[in-house]
């Protein structure tokens, strides 16, 4: 007799999430430091992007202030037109509602889905920068941007 729990399971898609290298070799930072694979890592990052973006925002407006505007960083800019050489493919499994979420950020934005998630993947490794600087005190690390 077969019985089955009740377990919802989730439908979903797998997006081929195009990479420049030196956000791909941050994200491999954050991963092994969250022992998370990759694609949990972005998966995760898009979550944060998504749910509390503007409550981290004012967190980090907050803990930065308290240094005034003395800390300068240096600023590390990603191009959406990086050669092919400095590009990293990365296959990533999201659920059919984040799926529906970044084509609707993509619609709004008016770019392409892959652009917004470089969005938040640059948020999410500048906010792990933001949080390591006021670990150490220093405030002195290069940030990411994503030129368009």
């Amino acid at each position: 007799m077969n019985q089955s729990n009740n377990v919802e399971v989730t439908s979903a898609e797998k997006l081929d999430v195009t990479i420049p290298q030196n956000l791909y070799e941050s994200l491999v930072t954050l991963a092994t430091r969250h022992d998370r694979s990759i694609s949990g890592e972005i998966k995760q990052a898009w979550m944060q992007w998504t749910d509390q973006l503007s409550s981290l925002k004012l967190i980090l407006a907050l803990l930065t202030s308290q240094n005034g505007n003395a800390a300068e960083s240096t600023d590390t800019h990603i191009s959406l037109r990086t050669t092919p050489s400095n590009i990293k493919h990365h296959l990533c499994k999201f659920k059919t509602g984040q799926v529906h979420q970044i084509k609707e950020q993509a619609n709004i934005l008016m770019v392409s889905m892959n652009t917004v998630i470089l969005k938040a993947l640059v948020w999410w490794v500048n906010t792990w920068k933001r949080v390591d600087l006021l670990n150490s005190g220093v405030m002195s690390l290069p940030e990411i941007h994503l030129d368009s």
